[in-house]
């Protein structure tokens, strides 16, 4: 459903971003409003999210046609690139809460400055 909302927008169904959009929203819906509000979980989020991405675009260019082939082999990649997930979490969450941590401090430095 995610994916043809996305297609409305004129997103290509099959292309990288159209897949992080729709694993992002879906992987974890019960987690999808914390990330909101926290950036580790925002982080940890956008990390499984890319990972799950690019296995789904592993999955859509592979010519094997037999599911469970397909299946097991997406299993197996998303389940070996997990190991990734917590250090690349990292790695987002220092670059995204530095800077929405300097937005926020910015944003309350302009409100002061513009209630004065």
């Amino acid at each position: 459903m995610i994916r043809k909302v996305l297609a409305g927008f004129g997103f290509d169904e099959n292309w990288y971003w159209t897949n992080f959009i729709v694993s992002y929203l879906t992987t974890r819906p019960s987690e999808l409003i914390s990330s909101f509000r926290s950036c580790d979980a925002f982080s940890k989020l956008l990390a499984e999210a890319i990972i799950e991405a690019f296995v789904m675009e592993l999955q859509q260019n592979s010519k094997i046609t037999n599911n469970l082939i397909v299946d097991f082999i997406r299993n197996s990649v998303g389940n070996s690139a997990k190991e990734f997930t917590d250090p690349l979490s990292k790695e987002i969450g220092k670059t995204v809460c530095n800077f929405f941590s300097s937005l926020v401090k910015n944003i309350g430095g302009l409100y002061t400055k513009l209630a004065s």
